[in-house]
């Protein structure tokens, strides 16, 4: 898309709509919006190879940056990370603005994230999401075992939304589980998560 010039505006925004989160290719194990916001030029990784790492936007500090849910600040102050990771088929949109942003904004020099979530409507409409992973469908190479460091990752997600009173009161639901399983090369132990994330 050609930007527009506003000579105005100090600031620098992009926004991820749910055709973009629709169609783009997000990694299996960070599916979320920390995944979306690095495809936005100036943003990085804090540590290479690691799902859910604060980015680094324009060169600042992974702890700088501002996280907004549905407008509410879920920043935690002890660490200045995000809050919650969302289910992300119940993700709207996501925007990033960088540089310049408003006073009311000044609690950071990095970036703001902003997380808007759906909501339903008049119609029922919902999303099933089941993804896996597993080192048992990787093929041995010259310079790889599949049995040195086992991996096996599973996610589902589900969303459902739709009228109580139609044109009056709606509803939303989404919930999300994980399971993985990683066995660190000539390691003795398995290092196992179960997660479940809900939002209503």
């Amino acid at each position: 898309r050609t930007p527009v010039v506003d000579p105005n505006q100090t600031s620098h925004s992009q926004v991820f709509d749910l055709e973009f989160l629709e169609t783009a290719t997000i990694g299996l194990g960070s599916r979320d919006f920390l995944e979306v916001v690095k495809h936005s030029p100036g943003v990085v990784d804090s540590v290479l190879c690691a799902d859910n790492v604060d980015p680094n936007v324009l060169g600042s500090m992974d702890n700088e940056n501002l996280y907004i849910l549905d407008g509410s600040n879920m920043t935690l102050p002890q660490n200045m990370t995000w809050g919650k990771i969302v289910n992300f088929d119940a993700i709207q949109e996501v925007s990033l603005e960088t540089a310049g942003y408003r006073a009311e904004y000044g609690a950071t020099t990095g970036g703001i994230i902003n997380v808007v979530t759906k909501s339903g409507g008049d119609q029922f409409a919902g999303t099933v999401d089941l993804r896996q992973q597993n080192s048992n469908w990787a093929e041995n190479g010259d310079h790889f075992d599949r049995d040195e460091e086992p991996i096996q990752y599973l996610v589902a997600n589900a969303t459902l939304g739709g009228p109580i009173l139609e044109r009056r009161l709606w509803f939303f639901a989404a919930v999300s589980v994980q399971n993985s399983q990683w066995t660190p090369r000539a390691s003795k132990s398995t290092r196992e998560f179960d997660g479940q994330n809900y939002l209503g």
